[in-house]
């Protein structure tokens, strides 16, 4: 039997899915004209988000996998929440870009075209460019993040505190001697573990919509928001980014309570991955359209942006889900 869903768990997916959307349309707006949605006074929201989404991620996925009886399934699960999505956006693209650049190799060694096969490809460019198109650096985290998942969840279990120790001193160490990583310590995979771990024990000891909780988290985050504090801004990105998932996951419990919003929210939610592989493409193609040089252009451009992310994701979703999951995986299962 199924878990029941935590509908406040799918505001904070669909709230940072938004946010996410808005801040890189604000990192493009910032090239020509002053948007505020991109950075704050300890740092850029774009990290903050992606930090409640490890944390969501973590404890989505032991809610529903605090324990693996089969490791075969629970790879093909993780296998068709990423990949179908992902080759139905990157393949046209793919070959569009081989059309402009008159090459189907035209990145380079044909071998790097395995990065984006496996789409890590985002992730690994810092080392070396490759045939990266969508997605981010944050697909490729999240699929590293879910290979190692059953070894994160053995030691969670069976090790009491001396792995959540072990991870914390890792990233304290990791942030103090950053020179030594070819990554900077935000994109560092120690990074991701801290805070999808974190997630984990969110989820295994309850600690979401505690009221006390709350209120410290709003308190921290309206402070770091507001005021610039003379520390690591690693730090305070990190902080910033977990004070408002617990903000977020408590007003989460009362927006799901209007049933009109309730289905925003799940429909957003729904379509949050397809929703982050799209947006980059979107924007690439509505700001230069409508070359935005006020603020009131710029926040139409903004809707514009955000409404038809959501539309292509919505197409990319059910392509995914009714095309080629049902065709593909519930056929060879039958």
């Amino acid at each position: 039997m199924s878990k029941p869903r935590l509908y406040e768990l799918d505001f904070v997916r669909a709230i940072c899915a938004l946010g996410i959307v808005i801040y890189h349309f604000s990192g493009k707006i910032n090239e020509t004209l002053y948007f505020p949605f991109y950075a704050f006074k300890n740092g850029y929201w774009g990290r903050v988000l992606v930090t409640c989404f490890f944390i969501l991620s973590g404890m989505t996925l032991y809610y529903h996998n605090s324990s693996i009886d089969d490791y075969k399934l629970f790879f093909v699960k993780r296998i068709k929440s990423i990949y179908p999505s992902f080759y139905l956006v990157y393949i046209p693209l793919f070959f569009v870009n081989a059309f402009l650049n008159k090459s189907i190799f035209w990145k380079g060694n044909p071998l790097k075209l395995v990065l984006s096969i496996l789409g890590v490809d985002g992730y690994f460019y810092y080392i070396t460019p490759n045939y990266y198109i969508i997605g981010e650096w944050f697909l490729g985290a999240i699929i590293l993040l879910y290979i190692l998942y059953p070894l994160i969840v053995l030691l969670v279990e069976k090790t009491k505190w001396v792995y959540p120790l072990i991870v914390i001193l890792l990233y304290v160490w990791q942030t103090s001697f950053s020179d030594i990583f070819a990554i900077d310590p935000y994109h560092n995979l120690i990074s991701c573990v801290f805070s999808f771990s974190l997630g984990i024990y969110i989820m295994k000891y309850e600690l979401w919509n505690k009221i006390p909780l709350t209120i410290v988290s709003f308190i921290l985050f309206v402070l770091l928001v507001v005021i610039k504090i003379p520390f690591l801004v690693m730090y305070l990105e990190k902080i910033t980014g977990i004070s408002l998932f617990f903000v977020l996951s408590f007003l989460g419990v009362y927006a799901v309570k209007n049933e009109v919003l309730k289905k925003v929210i799940k429909l957003l939610s729904a379509v949050s991955y397809e929703m982050f592989l799209v947006h980059h493409v979107v924007i690439l193609l509505v700001v230069p359209f409508f070359k935005p040089n006020s603020i009131p252009l710029v926040i139409v451009c903004m809707f514009i942006t955000v409404f038809v992310t959501i539309i292509g994701a919505f197409v990319v979703n059910k392509i995914s889900k009714e095309l080629i999951i049902k065709k593909i995986f519930v056929r060879e299962k039958t």
